[in-house]
């Protein structure tokens, strides 16, 4: 009888080293002290011994079950974080059309001039178009007016003049194009790759993960294939980083700038 209880304790030794779970691990050693208990000197040895292997069997697709209803629940979860975050976008740039829409009723309650201009493309983020023309029609006038002759243009010179004058706060600086290039190019001077995707991240810049494994790392900004980049794997390469960095901005910001080419 010894030689029975033997071969069922390496039986249940050969079951607990392929347990891949706390749950199948907690059951096997609940078993394995009802193993301790049985009395080996009764007939009954063969029934308790088939009946602890279908109770094995039993905790085995259960655990399947588990795992798999997990994976699944996981999987789900994602899919709404993922559409939590695409209805917080919406939401923001909702929120900046309907300051926009109020801006323009308080300005016309003062007298002021509002444009009206239609543009359907979508935002990447909350005013980044607004921003970008306000700024590239600044730049326009003040430009115009400082090639203008008074004498000979003088209408055209009094209008950009008074716009010029009463549109000062319109700050390229302060823009968020011109924050997010300030951080891509902190980024592009950080020692290894791993912190660059961690800081581009920050800017809406997602590492895409290569199903095959291996491979330099692209990263998509806002997960749009057609703004795809690799970063250099070897960050020591300044020169390279910089022109990458000057790349990503040059593509995929809305910048205004005295060096740039609109």
């Amino acid at each position: 009888m010894e030689g029975a209880k033997a071969e069922l304790l390496k039986y249940m030794s050969e079951i607990d080293s392929s347990c891949k779970s706390l749950l199948t691990r907690a059951l096997v050693y609940r078993m394995r002290n009802a193993v301790d208990n049985v009395d080996f000197s009764a007939p009954e040895l063969r029934e308790e011994l088939s009946k602890t292997k279908e109770k094995l069997a039993k905790s085995d697709n259960d655990l399947k079950d588990f795992v798999s209803n997990f994976d699944s629940d996981e999987k789900e979860k994602k899919d709404l974080i993922a559409k939590n975050k695409e209805l917080e976008k919406s939401l923001e740039t909702l929120k900046s059309q309907l300051e926009v829409y109020r801006s323009s009723f308080e300005n016309s309650q003062k007298g002021s001039m509002t444009l009206n201009l239609s543009c359907n493309e979508k935002e990447k983020f909350p005013n980044e178009i607004h921003e970008y023309l306000s700024a590239l029609l600044y730049k326009t006038a003040n430009q115009t007016l400082t090639n203008l002759d008074k004498q000979s243009c003088l209408r055209r010179y009094q209008v950009l003049k008074d716009f010029v004058e009463s549109n000062r706060d319109i700050s390229f600086e302060h823009t968020e194009a011109c924050r997010r290039e300030m951080k891509i190019d902190a980024a592009f001077k950080l020692d290894s790759t791993e912190k660059r995707l961690n800081a581009l991240e920050k800017v809406d810049f997602y590492e895409v993960k290569n199903k095959k494994g291996g491979g330099h790392p692209k990263i998509r900004y806002y997960s749009d294939p057609d703004f795809q980049f690799s970063p250099s794997s070897t960050p020591s390469e300044k020169r390279g980083s910089k022109n990458l960095s000057h790349e990503i901005t040059n593509k995929c910001l809305l910048l205004v700038n005295e060096n740039q080419n609109q």
